[in-house]
């Protein structure tokens, strides 16, 4: 369901980030992702579980499709290129090591703690990529 949610939520970003400016839409974004995350481990069972990660991939959505846009707008040529290569080794690397950072948190909390361990390393995941894409557009 959160593939699916991504999908349809690129169908959104783009044209509310043209109409209402790049900041508005990628906070919204932001605060959907990590509504999402605490309904995700607060969630009594499966469907709301299943709805809760739908609302959390309509977040992370708004800040895959905003920041190629954001980078598209602030930069030209041959330093477009350049961060657009520094945005997808973060983007390749982010799949490979949330999961184990996940798994070392979720272990050390134990059975208990999963369920609050990993949605909320989500949403400092996506604290510090927002921080992190600040400095470096401010670093360019």
């Amino acid at each position: 369901m959160f593939v699916i949610g991504l999908a349809a939520g690129q169908v959104l970003a783009g044209p509310l980030s043209d109409t209402w400016g790049r900041r508005h839409p990628l906070l919204a974004g932001m605060a959907l992702y990590v509504a999402g995350s605490v309904w995700c481990a607060l969630a009594p069972d499966a469907g709301q579980l299943i709805t809760a990660r739908i609302v959390q991939s309509l977040g992370a959505d708004a800040a895959a499709v905003l920041a190629r846009v954001i980078v598209r707008d602030l930069f030209e040529g041959t330093a477009m290129t350049r961060f657009f290569s520094t945005l997808m080794l973060v983007n390749g690397a982010a799949p490979i090591v949330a999961p184990v950072i996940g798994g070392l948190a979720a272990s050390a909390m134990g059975l208990a703690g999963q369920g609050t361990a990993v949605p909320m390393g989500a949403t400092m995941a996506a604290c510090a990529a927002a921080a992190l894409t600040t400095l470096l557009i401010r670093r360019h």
